[in-house]
């Protein structure tokens, strides 16, 4: 149980898409739990894969059409880049006619050149969001992660994650991210990717992972709770968070923790 479980960490981007052009409308970041697990249950076969959820709070674009949040989005980008555009000028200015080199040009041109590359960046999203057409639009969401777990030696690892790209619907359903490499790492255990169903009454154990307890080398906690199908795991909220992952007391996997609580 213990070596099946991962950290997904990284952003999971709101964008608009016309199946061509895509633009970016809000980042969430992602701390959350994932298990290594295999393609089919009779065989070893993880090639690297992690099942996770994305979990994500609901944004206030899911509220509204897709045409509109694209009007919504120039309309802003439109007042953003006036406003930092006017701004680059006057520190250009300032730079310019201060012949001084003392503390405060030092940190004027340290703030200029922070400005200048957030300018850029709303150049860019501008000419992406004007690429994209009035039809067939649609909202998804782009996923860049990285997966982490800890050896038999207490020392963190790392993987980078290929993007992933999924609709806006898939919120609070199970995901599974492909890692860079498609092998298991070693000391990691896959689970079968058939989860030992509980259709009554159970106890269960939840691992969780967290970076901050130092107690054991593998980071993990084991808590020990019960499950009825269709509720909440009896455990305390800080070890059934999303993705937490949930075993029988004899090791097999049963499921993630969904965002309410429940598998």
């Amino acid at each position: 149980m213990r070596k099946s479980v991962c950290l997904v960490d990284g952003t999971a981007t709101l964008c608009l898409s016309d199946g061509q052009h895509v633009t970016d409308l809000q980042v969430h970041p992602i701390h959350q739990q994932g298990v290594w697990i295999n393609r089919h249950w009779w065989w070893p076969s993880c090639d690297g894969r992690v099942l996770t959820l994305l979990a994500l709070p609901s944004s206030h674009f899911s509220k509204i059409q897709p045409d509109s949040a694209l009007k919504r989005q120039r309309d802003s980008l439109a007042v953003a880049l006036h406003r930092s555009t006017l701004v680059r000028k006057e520190l250009e200015y300032y730079l310019r006619c201060h012949n001084v080199q003392d503390e405060g040009y030092n940190r004027i041109a340290a703030y200029s050149a922070w400005q200048q590359h957030q300018l850029d960046s709303l150049k860019s999203l501008n000419v992406a969001t004007s690429k994209l057409g009035q039809r067939h639009l649609t909202f998804l969401y782009k996923c860049n992660f990285t997966v982490s777990w800890y050896d038999d030696k207490g020392q963190s690892h790392h993987r980078s994650c290929r993007q992933l790209r999924i609709p806006v619907d898939s919120i609070s359903l199970p995901i599974i991210v492909h890692t860079d490499k498609t092998v298991v790492p070693w000391g990691c255990r896959a689970v079968k990717n058939v989860p030992w169903g509980v259709s009554r009454h159970k106890e269960v154990i939840t691992v969780t992972l967290t970076t901050a307890d130092n107690r054991r080398k593998d980071h993990t906690i084991l808590t020990r709770g019960d499950y009825d199908l269709g509720q909440k795991v009896g455990v305390a909220h800080a070890f059934a968070q999303p993705g937490t992952a949930v075993f029988t007391l004899h090791g097999r996997f049963v499921g993630l923790v969904g965002k309410e609580g429940s598998l």
